[in-house]
């Protein structure tokens, strides 16, 4: 079924097609961060190997022996044995019984793109896939089930010896592909969009203990945007410091924990004895990364 707006005029001679467009709501992309032109990386690492761990922000790596490496206008997707795939899960609210068509733009090389539905991210069972080859625009089409639930995921994959040079990727509503017609990604609005998964803070920051009790203290970290759930701290580390940035002696943080993550992060943190401070500030001398990720 096609979903296209066909506009015509009228003439002496009757109708005449001046244009045809995709309706608008299937130009939607519901990927985020799929224009590898220009990524989010949130991470600033310039190659990830490790499986089920995030890599460009919102999407996964689950390999056994590849990797997803940044260059200049383009990401390589590589695999020197077993298997690698790059995944992004989305939530399956008004997809189930709905046709989505994932599109992948490759400069070079070959591999698989598509779609599966689980609740195990990781787990690339009884997809809807196709072997691409060769530059250009790659898509496959597949009916989310009724009764599915989970997530739907889409995936680009590579086995033993391939490569894959990928420009951009685009999952929409329909059984048609708009990739080729569609504009390129807004580097703002697909940053905001990440936020609400994964959010990289700023360093070095010092951050002004709010309350305090016996064994934790609380600090405030304000937000750029809200996080879609309480997060965890994926990497990176915290510090006590005093209010003239030296050090707290005899006192050790043996936990962190995120008790609000709208618009501001707080931070609660937990130390081994009682730390008897009255103000105190914490320090991030370091890249921090939360995430909210599925």
């Amino acid at each position: 079924m096609s979903n296209k707006l066909v506009f015509q005029r009228r003439t002496a001679a009757g109708l005449q097609t001046v244009g045809e467009y995709f309706a608008a709501y299937e130009k939607r992309n519901m990927l985020d961060n799929a224009d590898f032109r220009n990524p989010v990386n949130q991470r600033a690492e310039s190659e990830y190997s490790v499986s089920r761990k995030y890599t460009l922000d919102r999407w996964a790596l689950y390999t056994s022996g590849g990797s997803v490496r940044r260059n200049s206008g383009y990401v390589t997707l590589s695999c020197a044995n077993g298997a690698a795939y790059m995944i992004q899960p989305i939530r399956l609210v008004g997809l189930a019984g709905r046709a989505v068509t994932l599109s992948v733009q490759l400069l070079a090389g070959s591999g698989r793109i598509g779609v599966f539905v689980n609740s195990d991210i990781y787990s690339v069972a009884s997809p809807t896939s196709k072997a691409v080859s060769g530059g250009g625009v790659h898509s496959v089409t597949a009916v989310v089930p009724s009764d599915a639930s989970g997530y739907l995921c889409a995936y680009i994959s590579c086995a033993t010896g391939e490569t894959l040079n990928i420009a951009r990727a685009m999952l929409e509503y329909g059984d048609e592909s708009t990739l080729a017609q569609a504009a390129p990604g807004n580097y703002d609005a697909e940053l905001l969009a990440c936020l609400r998964y994964a959010m990289a803070i700023s360093t070095p920051g010092r951050f002004r203990m709010t309350n305090y009790s016996t064994a934790y203290m609380d600090f405030n970290i304000p937000l750029p945007a809200s996080l879609r759930t309480a997060p965890s701290l994926e990497s990176g580390e915290f510090q006590l410091r005093t209010l003239s940035m030296g050090s707290v002696s005899g006192v050790a943080i043996s936990n962190v924990e995120f008790i609000s993550y709208n618009q501001t992060l707080g931070v609660r943190v937990t130390t081994d004895v009682a730390h008897g401070l009255t103000d105190a500030v914490l320090y991030v001398p370091s890249r921090v990364i939360i995430s909210a990720d599925i």
